[in-house]
């Protein structure tokens, strides 16, 4: 049994589950489709012993996965938690987690993972990473497995894994991404209070260096503290995700920050996930030009450095202000629209009149494909062999089914099509009118003026979505979409949804700029190569601020160029 293709795999029922083959087929008619990476787990599943296999995709499984990939395993020994692994009965024995290259064809991957497996040197035993994109545990049972998979990730989220100290390894791992990184004696070098003339006259002699390897042309010091005037616009401006049209050199000579890195492999020659370089005195790092980074100031806000330049008039950041997209893709709820009015009117609308829709709309055919759809849903054949089977109306038993839906807020596609319908009466009828935040329309505008091509993509249904965007406050925005996306395309937290719709759209993923409030989402969309953007509305959530993405507040914060 393997879990459905395109379910929150946090909310599954029994519905959610399909039993395939050893071809990874389902082997039922009419049966949905299953995960995508179905024979990874058929695989697993055929080894003596195994009887549950998970998968997870955490932050911590997702950067080691890259971080160590060049050495084909990460070696994890020493540990008491070791013991929770099958086998290991001692703190003292060592856990080889191998790395596989992450792509689309995953029966090579599967015969990759099958011939490892019957490795008589280096076997897997518990779990394997596939790179920049997730971990994989199995055991004799679903108790096992998870035991597996929380002894990998806290293992994996440990600082021992996650930190390197060593100057010489920090060079290592920054060097592939083009950036340098120098630890500099300053023992004794200066005084306690010394002047920026000072500083640059100690540091002539590197600072010559740095000049004739980058071309730089001029150097300044920049001395930021508490009672540093607008001091918190400064850091705001630090902290927002950027770039810059020439490398950013600094040389710390007192204070701490941390730079957070988001690579490319267009600016920085291999793609790898978000990371951190905390700099402290005697740190120098550079940052290549086009790099997108963001700069926080660690508690004390203070931090003295050496800056080195190849433009005398200094850096100029760009924000995602300055996109260039041939394609903008854009979520709804808590994104163009309001969190709240999703969940205060759509939703309790459909709730409402579901009763009275389901007696006057029974015999349209909309109405029961849509309560064909619920039975299927809920792993019934047909509507009819449901209400047989339970000697029941079978009108009441989709209103029992959709309102107990309803309840667990799952996202099932028979109560999306049955709340579509809903909705539609409603907008129609005047009763709802949909909410855009006010800085929409005008960005929708420009946009298109400027040549970008708009389109949504959102767990609501199609037909909902055609419904609520010819439906608004302030006019009909539907014209100004020339495309739409539902979870049928794929679930919204996968990487795979998003090469889907780049490959539809025909463009490149490079060229499109995905705006959502969900940081998993953008996370995916980043993974399939797409520019991103995280919407900071009123009512949306708070977000840990180490993910990576631009922020902005409002729609007339971006400017899109397409040409």
């Amino acid at each position: 049994m393997v879990t459905v293709s395109g379910k929150d795999k946090g909310r599954l029922g029994r519905a959610d589950y399909v039993r395939v083959g050893a071809d990874g087929r389902p082997v039922e008619a009419d049966a949905p489709p299953s995960s995508a990476e179905t024979m990874l787990h058929v695989v697993l599943a055929q080894q003596p012993g195994v009887g549950a296999v998970l998968h997870t995709h955490s932050p911590a499984a997702t950067l080691l996965s890259d971080r160590f990939a060049r050495d084909g395993a990460l070696r994890l020994s020493g540990y008491e938690m070791l013991k929770g692994l099958a086998a290991h009965g001692t703190h003292e024995a060592t856990e080889l987690c191998p790395i596989f290259e992450n792509t689309q064809d995953i029966p090579a991957m599967a015969e990759q993972v099958r011939e490892r497996l019957n490795d008589p040197d280096q076997p897997l035993r518990h779990g394997f990473l596939i790179r920049k994109h997730g971990l994989y545990a199995w055991g004799a049972d679903i108790a096992e497995a998870r035991r597996h998979i929380e002894v990998f990730e806290f293992l994996m989220d440990s600082d021992d894994n996650r930190r390197i100290e060593d100057p010489d390894a920090i060079r290592e791992f920054l060097a592939p991404f083009g950036i340098w990184y120098e630890k500099w004696d300053v023992e004794g070098r200066l005084g306690d209070s010394p002047t920026d003339e000072e500083i640059l006259a100690e540091y002539q002699p590197e600072i010559d260096r740095l000049s004739e390897r980058g071309g730089f042309v001029t150097a300044d010091v920049i001395n930021v503290k508490p009672d540093t005037p607008n001091l918190d616009a400064m850091l705001a401006k630090f902290d927002k995700e950027h770039t810059h049209s020439e490398d950013e050199v600094r040389f710390t000579v007192a204070g701490r920050g941390v730079f957070w890195i988001s690579p490319d492999a267009s600016i920085n020659n291999v793609d790898g996930p978000v990371f951190s370089v905390e700099v402290t005195t005697g740190d120098l790092i550079n940052v290549p030009a086009g790099t997108k980074h963001w700069f926080h100031l660690c508690d004390n806000r203070q931090i003295r450095c050496i800056r080195l330049f190849q433009d005398p008039s200094g850096w100029t950041p760009d924000y995602i202000e300055n996109v260039h997209a041939e394609g903008v893709l854009l979520d709804v709820e808590g994104t163009t629209s309001s969190v709240k009015f999703v969940y205060d009117v759509m939703f309790p609308f459909a709730r409402r009149e579901l009763a009275a829709y389901l007696q006057h709309a029974w015999e349209t055919d909309a109405c029961q494909a849509a309560c064909e759809q619920v039975a299927a849903d809920a792993g019934r054949a047909s509507l009819a062999a449901w209400a047989a089977g339970e000697d029941r109306d079978p009108r009441a038993l989709v209103e029992a089914e959709a309102t107990r839906l309803m309840d667990a807020d799952q996202k099932a596609t028979g109560l999306k099509q049955l709340q579509g319908l809903i909705w539609k009466s409603g907008f129609e009828s005047g009763e709802m009118v949909a909410h855009v935040y006010p800085d929409v329309p005008p960005a929708l505008e420009r946009w298109r003026a400027a040549g970008a091509d708009l389109r949504i993509y959102s767990s609501g249904s199609i037909q909902a979505q055609k419904l609520f965007f010819g439906h608004t406050e302030q006019c009909d925005l539907l014209p100004h979409f020339s495309g739409h996306y539902d979870t049928t395309t794929g679930p919204k937290r996968e990487a795979a949804s998003y090469t889907a719709i780049a490959q539809d759209w025909v463009l490149p993923p490079a060229s499109i700029l995905f705006l959502s409030d969900i940081t998993a989402e953008l996370d995916a969309a980043r993974e399939a190569g797409l520019q991103t953007g995280l919407l900071v509305r009123p009512d949306n959530a708070p977000v840990e601020p180490s993910h990576g993405h631009a922020v902005v507040a409002s729609f007339a914060e971006i400017e899109v160029t397409a040409a």
